[in-house]
């Protein structure tokens, strides 16, 4: 990648830290307990307890900047609704399976039914 400043090649890396990194706008001077709804954004997607948050970066010596593209993240709600999501479709076609099963069953059973029936039973 080519410096935005002085055109020239700028050295590719990445910004480490042990969990999420994030960009906060100006006026926030503290880690807030909901980053999202104080503006922050997320430079990564994954990070924690067992390898560490990376953020690739580039970096021009000359001009002393860092650039790091922002990532397209999915939130934590919305992997959670996915997978909510493919959880009641299964739970849906299961039912459904059964209720299909049941009906089945029942048929056969009014089937069982009618052949043991006396035939000359009116």
């Amino acid at each position: 990648m080519d410096c935005p400043y002085c055109k020239k090649e700028m050295a590719q890396g990445a910004i480490l830290n042990d969990h999420h990194i994030r960009w906060y706008p100006k006026e926030v001077t503290f880690i807030p307990l909901t980053p999202e709804e104080e503006g922050a954004v997320r430079l990564n997607d994954a990070g924690g307890w067992l390898d560490c948050a990376r953020a690739e970066s580039w970096y021009c010596a000359d001009c002393r900047i860092v650039i790091t593209p922002v990532p397209e993240i999915e939130s934590s709600m919305d992997k959670w609704k996915k997978k909510w999501d493919s959880f009641t479709q299964r739970v849906g076609e299961e039912s459904e399976k059964r209720q299909i099963a049941r009906e089945e069953e029942k048929q056969e059973r009014e089937k069982e039914k009618k052949r043991k029936k006396d035939p000359w039973e009116v």
